[in-house]
């Protein structure tokens, strides 16, 4: 039997409203080849999850600062702030046997392939294999806002901490997963930007150390991209038998993604309403 060809779309660097279209657009395609694709944020950007209220972040400060936009997620789940860490997203086709299964299965299966791959750098990373309890998460207003404020079951750790946080969503014809592999702790600043009690932003701060890693934590050099994204592919390769074409968007995807982004704008929108309503 031959190996299942993906489509590969090489690391890119972009704006969030760029990315969240971008991730969009290959998710509403009706394709038979799967893809992953690895991007980062420019600038840095707070995410939300697609039903998550903006009540939560203090966009006047978040106007204030000129490396950080805010921005809707196709996807579900809570809070992230994107800046030191590589983005990952994989689209499959709703008939792959990867597809099958509820949304832990599917997580499981995708979450062990980047394992292989964090693994095969020397990264000791595990699945986490306890559930959280998110009834008692979700009680506290403040932890229910932040992504990496806990661990659920099938998350990539090392040492029991948070290295990768990902949401799902299925499609007509596909299933996007997308997340954040952490490199460095920058993603702990998303407190700032929170409506948060001084108690509360003590208390999520504590929360991220005692929850969340990074992988420069666990190397003795700089965590280099290249070799990253090189070994997370070699991973899915592993994991699911299959071969890659690399394929960089065309000119007519580009700007099809770039007509869809202001459905993933929020702090240029927030902005735009706001001016218009002083006219």
């Amino acid at each position: 039997m031959s190996a299942v060809r993906w489509r590969y779309i090489p690391l890119l660097t972009e704006s969030g409203s760029f990315h969240m279209a971008a991730d969009g657009f290959l998710a509403e395609q009706m394709t038979e080849q799967p893809v992953l694709r690895f991007y980062r944020w420019d600038p840095h950007a707070i995410s939300l999850g697609f039903h998550q209220k903006t009540a939560s972040i203090n966009m006047e400060l978040c106007r204030t600062q000129k490396n950080l936009d805010v921005v809707r997620r196709p996807t579900g789940g809570r809070a992230i702030l994107h800046a030191e860490e590589l983005t990952y997203a994989v689209v499959i086709p709703r008939k792959s046997p990867i597809a099958r299964g509820g949304v832990h299965d599917i997580h499981n299966r995708i979450s062990f392939a980047i394992s292989g791959g964090l693994r095969s750098l020397g990264y000791e990373v595990k699945l986490n294999s306890r559930k959280a309890d998110l009834r008692q998460h979700y009680s506290n207003d403040a932890d229910a806002d932040a992504c990496f404020s806990t661990s659920a079951k099938y998350e990539l750790q090392i040492d029991g901490k948070k290295v990768v946080g990902s949401a799902q969503r299925k499609f007509q014809h596909t299933v996007l997963q997308h997340g954040s592999i952490l490199i460095g702790s920058e993603h702990q600043s998303l407190i700032q930007y929170m409506h948060y009690t001084a108690e509360q932003q003590e208390d999520i701060a504590q929360q991220f150390k005692q929850k969340t890693t990074e992988l420069s934590r666990h190397s003795d050099d700089s965590v280099a991209l290249a070799p990253l994204c090189r070994a997370i592919q070699e991973g899915f390769a592993e994991t699911f038998h299959c071969t890659f074409n690399t394929e960089p968007f065309t000119d007519d995807e580009l700007q099809s993604i770039r007509h869809r982004r202001e459905k993933y704008r929020i702090l240029e929108r927030h902005v735009s309403e706001k001016d218009n309503s002083r006219t």
